[in-house]
């Protein structure tokens, strides 16, 4: 099913504004709800959102050092 542009534009301005900032999809969806208004699905926010470059991941990922395996030398009998 497509969406509208009016819709789009809908669904980016609440998305954007200061209420929703901050929150996930799941989060506007329900409190949207709660106020008696249907905008729209999480998955339809969460397809709409990327086309717009405004998803991205928010966690600090863990970038491991590359691991470089030592190596031993032998120079005589017994010396490793």
């Amino acid at each position: 099913m497509s969406v509208s542009k009016d819709e789009r534009e809908r669904v980016v301005t609440v998305a954007t504004s200061e209420e929703y900032v901050n929150k996930s999809p799941a989060a506007i969806v329900a409190s949207q709800l709660d106020t008696g208004v249907f905008l729209c699905s999480e998955r339809t926010i969460y397809r709409l959102l990327p086309t717009d470059e405004m998803v991205h991941e928010r966690r600090s990922v863990a970038m491991h050092p590359v691991y470089s395996k030592p190596e031993l030398m032998a120079t005589g009998p017994r010396a490793v």
